[in-house]
């Protein structure tokens, strides 16, 4: 089944975006400050580091269903 003009207009701009990605290279200020949180976050014990991931999973839990219920919210208002 042929797309139409507006599937591949995304089509397009998701490849685009695929391309930016697989040829992406970080400046130097990046690869130090990329190098220096992992080495300093290596040097946490680990179970630190798992309280900090189980803690993060479900903060983005809890930003995300803030996230739904204000968006189901304001549709509800546009909708009338």
């Amino acid at each position: 089944m042929p797309l139409n003009e507006r599937e591949e207009s995304v089509l397009t701009g998701i490849q685009e975006w695929e391309n930016k990605l697989l040829n992406y290279e970080p400046n130097d200020l990046e690869m130090v400050y990329d190098k220096s949180l992992e080495r300093s976050f290596s040097l946490l014990p680990e179970e630190v580091q798992q309280q900090f991931f189980q803690q993060w999973i479900a903060g983005c839990f809890i930003f995300m269903r803030l996230f739904k219920a204000l968006s189901f919210k304001w549709m509800r208002k546009s909708a009338f």
